[in-house]
């Protein structure tokens, strides 16, 4: 798959994370997105913030270049930790838990542990409950040819969880 053009990248912080890229009429501003307003308003607190809740992101705020990397660079000069992932709040756990799970995908990439780099080429067990639900969907062909995994599913992902699913999602809601 052909990467885009221009540059974009995720900023992991102990409290918010963003999506950076340059988007948008304006090269002065860069476009930093979340999954959570207050993710961005951590960091950019006097940023205007737009709800976009049918896109992936669905809060947005258009920045001034040099204000978003004055901001980050603080945010750099600030570390005073060995170890990041203990420095993610108790207060959220599921904050944690998400990093949690990006950092384990890139470990077991980095190790050798997946059939292929990305979500897509985890060797996980079919029914493992720590596979993506999306990722079960796919045939374990998926995992050995060298073909887009979304090209060998011949519909779109199950209409109802199997019961392993259920069983994970019920257990995930609980902690």
């Amino acid at each position: 798959m052909p990467h885009r053009k221009g540059n974009a990248m995720w900023i992991f912080l102990k409290d918010a994370f963003l999506s950076i890229a340059a988007e948008g009429p304006d090269p002065d501003k860069l476009m930093v997105r979340a999954r959570f307003r207050a993710d961005i308003h951590r960091v950019f607190p006097d940023a205007k913030i737009i709800a976009t809740p049918k896109r992936d992101y669905p809060f947005r705020a258009f920045l001034d270049r040099g204000y978003v990397g004055s901001v980050i660079s603080s945010a750099l000069q600030k570390i005073d930790y060995a170890k990041f992932k203990p420095q993610v709040p108790l207060k959220e756990p599921e904050r944690h838990d998400a990093y949690m799970d990006v950092w384990g995908i890139l470990y077991n990439w980095q190790t050798g542990k997946t059939g292929k780099p990305g979500i897509f080429g985890m060797d996980w067990p079919v029914n493992s409950p720590r596979r993506p639900y999306f990722a079960r969907a796919l045939p374990p062909r998926a995992f050995t040819e060298d073909v887009p995994p979304w090209d060998l599913i011949p519909g779109n992902l199950p209409a109802e969880p199997t019961a392993c699913q259920n069983k994970t999602n019920r257990r995930n809601r609980r902690r």
